[in-house]
């Protein structure tokens, strides 16, 4: 049985916003994607951490297109 659990939550942001996946991992903490930007991906200990992380990560591929 998969004891995964996911979290989907809806980032607001500067627009546009941004969809994440949150999975509690089985050795503890959250990994997240963002089913919108193919390979950005990041990770914290608790929800709040992975959620700030994920707005970190967001901005800063964002930011790579812009260069």
């Amino acid at each position: 049985m998969n004891s995964k659990r996911n979290y989907y939550v809806n980032l607001y942001m500067a627009r546009p916003s941004y969809c994440i996946l949150l999975t509690a991992e089985q050795e503890g903490g959250f990994s997240v994607s963002v089913p919108e930007l193919p390979g950005c991906f990041t990770e914290g200990e608790t929800i709040e951490e992975a959620i700030d992380m994920a707005k970190e990560a967001i901005r800063l591929y964002i930011e790579s297109f812009d260069s």
